[in-house]
């Protein structure tokens, strides 16, 4: 009997795959490894392949695609409600049987697949984040270590920047020689991590440039750089269904939804 729908649970070495025919009857359940995926489903006539969206997903749906299936991707929360329950139910056999059955659902809402390129631009953006959230880290730790000596700062990254050099003449006998040593390797951290994102703001401008999607965005209200380029990419394909989702789920590079 030929498959019309398969359900794979996704994982680092080996897949747990599911397989039902036209009846909706289950006909294959099998773990592959990893290197045994791609050339199983070689081997298959087109099909609906149902993953859950989390690390690889987009990656896996790509070659899937490439060898003629019909990739889809589901929400982790829109597969939970078709498992199994009870002590056996949370194993990656079951796993794949609900991803299928989740995926056969008249109803079900599926995350577009993303490209390579929509990836590698997210990738942008998600370290850039993590650089600004250190930024922010550094400055607050500063402003911390400076209080401990009765230093206080006005608010804002900017002021402790502008006022840095004025502050260690001023505060040089207030606070101990050892302690400025420190100081300063942490202003240093922070002048490195500006410049940094500046670098990769340039990077997005020039990505907002490049493509006419994201550049209709730019023409919009401004935003900060690093908005514009993620807003096109991770909204966009979404706009269709936002109004309908009902839980949260995450389209990055790598993680669980």
């Amino acid at each position: 009997m030929r498959i019309i729908r398969f359900g794979i649970d996704l994982a680092k070495n080996t897949f747990a795959v599911c397989g039902v025919d036209a009846r909706e009857q289950p006909v294959l359940q099998r773990t592959l490894r990893r290197a045994e995926l791609l050339p199983f489903f070689a081997q298959q006539p087109a099909a609906l392949v149902a993953m859950e969206a989390g690390s690889g997903a987009h990656h896996w749906a790509r070659e899937l695609i490439g060898l003629g299936h019909d990739a889809r991707l589901i929400a982790a929360c829109f597969v939970a409600p078709y498992r199994r329950q009870g002590q056996t139910g949370k194993n990656d056999r079951n796993d794949a049987a609900a991803i299928c059955e989740a995926a056969g659902r008249p109803n079900m809402r599926f995350i577009p697949v993303k490209s390579a390129a929509q990836q590698a631009l997210l990738v942008v953006h998600r370290v850039r984040a993590g650089l600004v959230a250190e930024h922010t880290r550094v400055a607050n730790q500063l402003r911390g270590l400076l209080a401990e000596f009765g230093v206080v700062l006005p608010k804002g990254v900017n002021q402790l920047k502008q006022r840095w050099f004025r502050l260690r003449l001023e505060q040089a006998e207030a606070v101990p020689a050892r302690v400025w040593t420190e100081l300063d390797a942490l202003q240093q951290r922070l002048r490195e991590l500006h410049q940094t994102i500046l670098d990769y703001d340039r990077e997005i401008r020039a990505a907002v440039r490049d493509d006419e999607a994201m550049g209709r965005l730019a023409q919009g209200p401004q935003e900060p750089v690093g908005r514009t380029t993620e807003t096109e990419q991770t909204v966009e394909q979404g706009r269709r269904r936002a109004r309908q989702q009902t839980c949260p789920y995450r389209l990055g590079p790598a993680g669980s939804p």
